[in-house]
């Protein structure tokens, strides 16, 4: 619809007297408007137009000159695009009413095109000396450009609005008394509180918090014309009982001379990170307090960028203050010689075959001494299958080290004591009580010769204590073999196993066979005592739990170690059993427990199998790390 008000700008633009055309000065004043004036007759024919006016339409004034606007082929629009009877245009308007009209914004569009021309026209009637109308002054301004840059402040106004209302952010904007004339949805959404319950207030009337928060005293610095930056604060708003954590930003807001007028707030709920935050602190203070109590360290490592992340504790293993410390090579330098290749060889082998890892290596610390570290890790492929992240704990195995070096030395004393009292029992078993049974069967021989002929019965009960005394005296003989074989000490390991193994054929009814290899010959003493009790209780095994009817001893030299396996065919441990299943050496016996141990001290392993086809019992040992010679090995104590 047209407007009509009364503009000052209208107003100002000149009523002209068509008397006073004919002077060329007024003529030649007119010609220098910027703005239009046209001259039109009772039929609202235009009589003159100014180069302005023609211009305007892309016209000259030839072109102009005795036509209406509706000759010249022009639509005249309203704002809201409907069209203008010709009618109703103001000249016509004004010569029929005979009133002026001021201020009117019509557009002007040639037919056939889309382009507007936007004017703001004020018609003023000119009337002869009788009253009667002569004619009508029309002066327009071209306001195009305004038009556009009103149509572009309301889009921008709209896309604000909406920017308002989709920001995934609080909005909050005070004027100069702090009161609230923006709270958008988001507000709403955080606080329980409509727009409508905010406008006008102050903060402190609705959320006495931000006195407590100094939230309050930065939107009163903000207003002297500070801009406070982000930082959380916690929130909680009475009337609805939302509360939580928030992040505020707070800026002067200014007018276009610059003067400040008011407050704008930008506001983020923070409330799930920090709590995401509280949650990730508890985790990492459980992680230190394990860490602690496990002596560990953890790390994570970008293999691409090398960006590392280290755990409080390992940062204290490692002597250092933060990761950004932290240099790959001067860590291999402070591992022990002996240990870098193969603990360095692992990782690239890993790391290569994006595999897990561990190794066990000694680490020098500040004081020089050097810390026993246990390393294990697993690496995460990234998305072309190699090896893009690495996660691993480090643990100091070092106390630990110490206390099972202790509990070993204690263990292989604990060994010895019993081979010494093995040896001990056997020589006074071998010395004096075989030697007092051999009296006692030589009395017994001599008491016989004494008893008369006719004394049956006695010498009966002379001849059954003798025979007595035989077995007695070859089980002690037996007893003094099982707790120490001389023949281990006179001629090995070899001999002993295969006189222990006649023996127990002659004894049992089992049948053994041996498979002992040529080339063993002499082992240190300890290592020959240890695979000797291993022959001992895995036959012992095959006699009162297998069942078996035979068996094999087979030993031999396989790279650099003795092997010594001794087998059946048996029911195994256990009838139902799947086969060859490992299990644990307390099954067959305390005895094994002990051989475990002894082979553990001398660097060696005892694995025993068993399954529906009997039981097989393997040591290996690594003669060349305890190996000396024969001459201190086989000393007989």
């Amino acid at each position: 619809m047209a407007r009509s008000s009364r503009g000052t700008a209208a107003r100002a633009a000149p009523v002209i007297d068509p008397r006073l055309l004919t002077e060329e000065s007024v003529r030649a004043l007119l010609q220098s408007f910027d703005i239009g004036v046209v001259l039109q007759g009772p039929r609202a024919e235009v009589l003159y137009a100014n180069q302005a006016a023609a211009a305007m339409f892309g016209l000259t004034v030839d072109q102009v000159v005795g036509r209406t606007s509706r000759e010249l082929n022009f639509a005249v629009v309203r704002e809201d695009g409907t069209e203008v009877p010709f009618s109703m245009r103001p000249a016509v308007q004004a010569i029929e009413t005979r009133q002026p009209v001021y201020s009117q914004v019509l557009g002007a569009r040639r037919h056939g095109s889309n382009t507007v021309l936007w004017l703001q026209l004020t018609s003023i009637p000119q009337f002869a000396p009788d009253g009667a109308v002569t004619g009508v002054v029309t002066t327009f301004t071209n306001i195009t450009e305004r038009k556009h840059m009103e149509a572009e402040m309301r889009r921008a106004g709209e896309l604000n609005r909406e920017i308002l209302e989709s920001a995934q952010e609080g909005i909050a904007v005070h004027d100069r008394e702090l009161r609230y004339i923006v709270w958008n949805p988001y507000m709403e959404r955080m606080s329980g509180l409509r727009a409508s319950d905010v406008i006008g207030k102050r903060p402190l009337e609705l959320f006495p918090f931000m006195a407590k928060g100094g939230i309050y005293a930065d939107l009163e610095k903000a207003l002297a014309g500070e801009i406070i930056a982000s930082r959380d604060t916690p929130y909680e708003v009475p009337q609805t009982a939302h509360h939580g954590w928030t992040n505020n930003n707070f800026a002067p807001l200014r007018d276009e001379k610059g003067e400040i007028i008011g407050v704008v707030a930008t506001v983020r709920d923070v409330t799930e990170r920090r709590e995401e935050q509280d949650k990730l602190q508890q985790s990492e203070a459980l992680l230190s307090q394990a860490e602690q109590m496990t002596n560990c360290g953890s790390w994570e490592t970008n293999l691409k960028t090398g960006q590392v992340t280290f755990s409080k504790n390992l940062l204290q293993f490692y002597s250092l203050r933060s990761a950004a410390e932290w240099n790959i090579e001067a860590y291999w330098a402070k591992i022990h010689p002996v240990d870098r290749k193969g603990a360095h060889d692992s990782l690239v082998r890993a790391m290569a075959e994006c595999k897990p890892f561990e190794y066990t290596v000694r680490y020098r610390v500040p004081n020089g001494s050097y810390r026993v570290h246990s390393v294990r890790a697993i690496h995460i492929p990234g998305p072309d299958g190699r090896a893009e992240r690495s996660i691993g704990v480090v643990q100091d195995i070092t106390d630990q080290m110490h206390k099972e070096e202790e509990l070993r030395r204690l263990s292989a004393r604990l060994l010895q004591l019993q081979d010494e009292e093995r040896r001990r029992i056997a020589r006074d078993l071998h010395d004096s009580v075989s030697q007092k049974l051999l009296a006692i069967n030589l009395s017994l021989t001599h008491a016989s010769q004494a008893v008369g002929a006719k004394n049956r019965q006695g010498r009966q009960a002379l001849a059954d204590t003798r025979k007595l005394v035989r077995d007695l005296s070859r089980g002690i003989r037996s007893l003094s073999y099982l707790l120490h074989p001389p023949m281990l000490e006179e001629l090995g390991l070899a001999s002993a196993i295969e006189e222990y193994a006649r023996g127990l054929s002659h004894r049992s009814g089992i049948n053994l066979k041996l498979d002992i290899a040529k080339d063993i010959g002499r082992l240190p003493a300890e290592s020959e005592m240890a695979l000797f009790r291993i022959v001992q209780e895995a036959l012992s095994n095959i006699q009162k739990h297998s069942g078996s009817s035979s068996g094999r001893i087979r030993l031999t030299r396989e790279n650099g170690d003795v092997v010594l396996k001794v087998s059946d065919r048996g029911r195994g441990m256990e009838a139902d059993a799947p086969p060859q299943q490992p299990v644990s050496p307390e099954t067959l016996g305390v005895g094994i427990l002990g051989m475990r141990e002894r082979m553990k001290q001398l660097g060696g392993r005892l694995d025993i199998r068993f399954g529906r086809r009997g039981t097989t019992v393997t040591a290996r040992l690594p003669i060349q790390a305890n190996l000396h010679s024969s001459e201190t090995s086989h000393t007989p104590r």
